[in-house]
C-alpha cells in the first residue's frame, strides 16, 4: 500500500491483493466504471507480492471511484479458478466491497481487512491463500509388483516366489511383525530387527516404482480432487517416494538409496511413517499409520547363483548381512564376516567335522542356517577358511549374481605373513593350543605352523579377490599381491616337499552349490584337485576294514537313535536333542545334536542313508574333504576290536571323531566342548556311542530284498504345462513315509511350501522353459529314499 497519506476528501478506492498462493496469478479483466487506474493492476502477481491497486477518485461529475477486476488462478493439475473483487467509494453513498471464486472454492483461503462502509477513501487489503486440511490419510496396502528372489522368512515359509506381493495390509498390521534380537553378546549385542514375516528382495539396478502403496479415499470428495505424493520414512530417513497421483489410487513408489551405502546391496526394516503431500500448497499431512516392512535391494541377477536358483534366500543372512551394509558392499561384506559374529579359526584344531558349516574344500553345501544360530552365542564357536569362503561366496551373489567358479582354493598355500587370524588377532602360526604361541617372534621357529591349504573368495568379473579368515582381505588386491601378502617365502621352514604356493598353485572351484540342503549335493570327490582326490584316497586305504563284513542293509528304526545316545551317555537324565533331517533325491540326512552344560559335551551323532553302498562311500569320501588338513594326519584306522561294517576311521585325538559304513548308511559320531579345554577328550563317550548304533543297525540288518523303503506313490494333479507365474500343487499319497521333499533341476519352476501331513508339494512357474520336478519320500523306518522325477513346461 502506498505510503502517502490521502487527502480526507480522497474517494478513491486502495486495494492490496497479496498472493501467498505457491504460483503467480494472472489479470484477466478490469474495469473502471468511475474513476481510472493509477497505476494500471499489474498483468501478474508472483508468489509473495502484494502490490497496492489503486481507482482513483474522479472528481466529475460527482467525486468517487468504483471498479472491480479479475485474476485468474491456474492450479496445477486441478483446473483454473477466477478471483474477482467488486469495490466502490461513493460521495452520497455507504462504501462497497466484495469478493468471490468461481471454481475450485473449497481449495482457497481468502480474507479481507475490515473496512468502513462510510470511511473515505475506501481500504482493504485481501490476502489469497491455499488451505490446510485437517486430515489423516489412511493407508491401504504395500504390493511388491517384481520381487527378484524368493525369501525364506524366520517362520520357514517362502515370500516372493510369486508376483505380486502384498506384504502389508491393517488386516495383518501386527501379526505380520517380526522382532528378532540378532545377538545376546559380542559387536552385535541388543541389536533389535524389526522385520517383517513377509520379507521382500528387489533389486537395486533399477529401483523406480520397487513398490505400489494404495490409498484410499480420504472421505471427502472435494479433498479427493487433490494431486498427492507420497513419501515414506523409516527412523527420519527418506525411504521411498511418488509421483502425483489422487486419493482412491495407487502410487508407485520408488526406492532411495541408503545413505552412507555405495552402490549396491542394502535393505531396510522397520515401520514406515507415511507423508501424504497435498500438491498445490505442498502441505504435509501424516497418514493415520505406519507400516511394517523388511526389504532388501540385491541384483537382479541374485537368483543366477546356483544356490538360489532353487532355494529361497535365508533370511538370517539377509538380516545380519546385507541390512547392515555401510560404504562399499564388497569391503563390508569382507569385514563382516571377519568382525561382527564372535568366530574364531579353529586354531585348536578341535572341530570334530572339519568345517563347521558342512562345506568341503571344493564348497558343496553351506548350513548357513547353523552358521546364524551360532553367531555371538557367547561361547567360543570355530571355523575354518572353508567355512569364511563359503559365507563369502554366497554375500556376493547379491552384487554380482552367478558367483559359480568364485571359490578359489589353493594348495600348497604355506607358512603366513603376520597377519590378523579371524578372532585371535596378530599371527603368523595358525595352529596353537596356547594363544601365546599364535605369534613367532622367530619366524624360523621349529613350532610355527603353516596352511597346507586354503580356500577365499574371487570377486566375479575381476582379478581381485577377499578373505575373511586373515586380514581380512576386503577386494582391493588381485590374486598376485593377495598371495604376495599373505605367504611367507623368507622362513627355512619349508621341507619335505612342502613349499610356499604361488598364484599358479591357486584354482577356481564352483564352490558352493546348495544352502541348508545337505542330502541335495553330490557326494563324492569328483571334481576337486587331484591332491585332495589322493589324500581322501589314502584315507579311504586306511579306513577299509579287512574281511570286513558282507554288505547288508538294515531295517533298524533310526528315530531309536536319540534314547540309544542316551541310553549310552552316563547320567540318569536324558540330554535334549535336536534334530535336524534333509531329504534328497537319493539319499536322506539326519543329524542329531545332543546339548549339555557348557562343561560337558555336546555330541553330534550325522547318519546319510542312501541307495546303495557305493553311494555311501561316496558320502564319507565326501566327508573327508571337509578337514582343512590331510585326512590321514587327523583319523586313524579302527582297532580291531571296535571297528564296525566296510570302512571306519577314529580321530587321532581319542573321542573326538569316529565314523563308519554299514551297508548304505554312512555314520559319524562327534564330540565336542564349548569351552574348549585341551583334555576334554578324555570325557568322551563316542566310542560308546558308535558301538551302541552299530550294535541296533546290526540287529535288523536284511539282504537287499528285504530292505524296507516306500513304494512309488500315486500322484495327482500332475501337470505338464503351466503358465509362468502360476501356482500349481502336486498330492501324493504314499504310505509309512517319515518326510517327503521336492527339488528342481534349473529354478524355471520354484518349490515354495511342501505339507508333511497331506503329502501336498506347491511350486511357482518362475521362468519360461522346461524343467525336472523330483518328488522323494523317505521311509518312517529306515529313512531309505524313493524319488519320482516329473517333466513340466512352463509357458508365457
Amino acid at each position: 500500500m502506498s505510503s502517502d497519506p490521502v487527502p480526507n476528501g480522497d474517494f478513491g478506492c486502495y486495494i492490496t491483493v497479496e498472493n501467498n498462493l505457491p504460483f503467480a496469478i494472472i489479470l484477466s479483466e478490469k474495469t473502471d466504471t468511475h474513476g481510472y487506474w493509477s497505476p494500471e493492476p499489474p498483468y501478474r502477481i508472483n508468489p509473495g507480492e502484494k502490490p497496492e491497486i489503486i481507482l482513483k477518485d474522479n472528481n466529475w461529475p460527482a467525486p468517487g471511484a468504483e471498479g472491480w477486476f479479475t485474476y485468474g488462478i491456474d492450479v496445477p493439475d486441478m483446473g483454473h479458478s477466477t478471483f474477482r473483487s467488486d469495490f466502490k467509494c461513493p460521495m452520497t453513498e455507504n462504501n462497497g466491497f466484495s469478493w468471490a471464486l468461481d471454481k475450485l472454492q473449497y481449495l482457497f483461503d481468502v480474507t479481507n481487512t475490515s473496512w468502513s462502509t462510510s470511511g473515505r477513501p475506501l481500504k482493504v487489503t485481501i490476502t489469497i491463500s491455499l488451505k490446510d486440511f485437517n486430515i489423516r490419510p489412511n493407508i491401504g496396502q504395500l504390493l511388491i509388483p517384481s520381487p527378484v528372489a524368493p525369501v525364506m522368512n524366520s517362520a520357514g515359509d517362502v515370500v516372493g516366489a510369486s508376483q505380486p506381493v502384498v506384504i502389508w495390509t491393517p488386516d495383518v498390521a501386527q501379526s505380520v511383525q517380526d522382532n528378532t534380537t540378532l545377538a545376546d553378546h559380542g559387536p552385535l549385542k541388543g541389536t533389535v530387527i524389526k522385520g517383517s514375516l513377509r520379507p521382500v528382495a528387489v533389486q537395486f539396478e533399477q529401483m523406480v516404482s520397487t513398490i505400489q502403496v494404495d490409498v484410499p479415499a480420504s472421505g471427502d470428495p472435494n479433498i479427493d480432487t487433490i494431486p498427492i505424493a507420497l513419501r515414506g520414512f523409516l527412523d527420519g530417513v527418506l525411504v521411498f517416494e511418488s509421483g502425483v497421483g489422487r486419493f482412491n489410487s495407487c502410487f508407485s513408489c520408488s526406492m532411495v538409496q541408503k545413505p552412507n551405502c555405495a552402490t549396491g546391496p542394502f535393505g531396510w526394516a522397520g515401520d514406515v511413517a507415511w507423508q501424504v503431500v497435498l500438491q498445490p500448497k505442498k502441505q504435509v499431512v501424516e497418514a493415520s499409520t505406519t507400516t511394517r516392512v523388511e526389504i532388501y535391494c540385491v541384483t537382479k541377477r541374485t537368483t543366477d547363483a546356483a544356490f538360489f536358483k532353487k532355494t529361497p534366500v535365508p533370511i538370517g543372512l539377509l538380516r545380519r548381512v546385507v541390512l547392515r551394509t555401510t560404504g562399499n558392499y564388497v569391503e563390508f561384506l569382507a569385514r563382516t564376516f571377519f568382525e561382527d559374529f564372535g568366530y574364531l579359526y579353529d586354531a585348536h584344531g578341535t572341530l570334530p567335522a572339519g568345517t563347521a558349516f558342512g562345506t568341503t574344500s571344493g564348497g558343496g553345501n553351506l548350513q548357513i542356517t547353523k552358521w546364524a544360530k551360532r553367531a555371538n552365542s557367547g561361547y567360543p564357536q570355530w571355523l575354518i577358511c572353508y567355512d569364511t569362503a563359503a559365507l563369502a561366496q554366497v554375500g556376493l551373489a547379491f552384487y554380482y549374481g552367478d558367483v559359480s567358479y568364485a571359490w578359489m582354493f589353493m594348495k600348497p598355500f604355506g607358512f603366513i605373513n603376520e597377519t590378523q587370524l579371524i578372532g585371535w588377532g596378530t599371527c603368523n602360526s595358525p595352529f596353537f593350543r596356547d594363544p601365546e604361541d599364535k605369534y613367532m617372534a622367530n619366524i624360523n621357529d621349529a613350532n610355527r605352523q603353516a596352511f597346507g591349504n586354503h580356500a577365499f573368495a574371487a570377486i566375479p568379473g575381476s582379478t581381485a579377490v577377499i578373505d575373511s579368515c586373515c586380514g581380512p582381505h576386503t577386494g582391493n588386491e588381485d590374486l598376485s599381491a593377495f598371495v604376495a601378502s599373505s605367504v611367507d617365502t623368507q622362513t627355512t621352514l619349508y621341507a619335505g616337499g612342502f613349499r610356499p604356493g604361488t598364484p599358479g598353485d591357486a584354482i577356481k572351484l564352483p564352490g558352493i552349490t546348495t544352502i541348508d540342503s545337505p542330502a541335495n549335493i553330490a557326494m563324492g570327490v569328483g571334481g576337486l584337485p587331484d591332491s585332495v582326490q589322493e589324500s581322501i584316497r589314502l584315507a579311504m586305504e586306511l579306513a577299509q576294514i579287512k574281511d570286513g563284513p558282507s554288505v547288508t542293509f538294515t531295517n533298524a528304526p533310526l528315530m531309536k537313535i536319540p534314547d540309544l545316545v542316551n541310553e549310552a551317555l552316563p547320567g540318569d537324565d536324558d540330554t535334549p536333542v535336536s534334530l535336524e533331517r534333509d531329504v534328497g533325491p537319493v539319499c536322506s540326512h539326519l543329524e542329531w545334536v545332543f546339548t549339555t552344560v557348557p562343561e560337558r559335551p555336546t555330541y553330534t551323532v550325522t547318519s546319510v542313508v542312501s541307495q546303495t553302498h557305493d553311494e555311501a562311500v561316496a558320502a564319507m569320501q565326501n566327508y573327508l574333504s571337509r578337514y582343512p588338513r590331510d585326512p590321514v594326519e587327523i583319523f586313524r584306522a579302527v582297532p580291531q576290536h571296535r571297528a564296525h561294517g566296510q570302512y571306519a576311521l577314529e580321530s587321532i585325538r581319542d573321542g573326538v571323531c569316529s565314523m563308519w559304513i554299514r551297508g548304505n548308511i554312512f555314520t559319524v559320531v562327534a564330540a565336542e566342548d564349548l569351552e574348549h579345554r585341551p583334555d576334554a577328550n578324555a570325557s568322551f563317550h563316542t566310542y560308546n556311542i558308535v558301538d551302541t548304533i552299530h550294535n541296533h543297525l546290526e540287529r535288523g540288518q536284511v539282504n537287499g530284498p528285504g530292505y524296507q523303503g516306500p513304494a512309488p506313490p500315486a500322484l495327482s494333479d500332475v501337470p505338464h504345462t503351466v503358465k509362468v507365474g502360476g501356482e500349481f500343487s502336486i498330492g501324493a499319497s504314499a504310505d509309512h513315509v517319515a518326510q517327503v521333499a521336492s527339488t528342481v533341476q534349473n529354478g524355471n519352476i520354484f518349490p515354495v511350501k511342501t505339507d508333511q501331513d497331506d503329502q501336498t508339494f506347491t511350486f511357482v512357474a518362475r521362468k519360461v522353459g522346461t524343467d525336472v520336478v523330483t518328488l522323494s519320500f523317505a521311509d518312517a523306518t529306515t529313512y531309505a529314499v524313493t524319488s519320482m522325477t516329473i517333466e513340466i513346461t512352463v509357458e508365457e
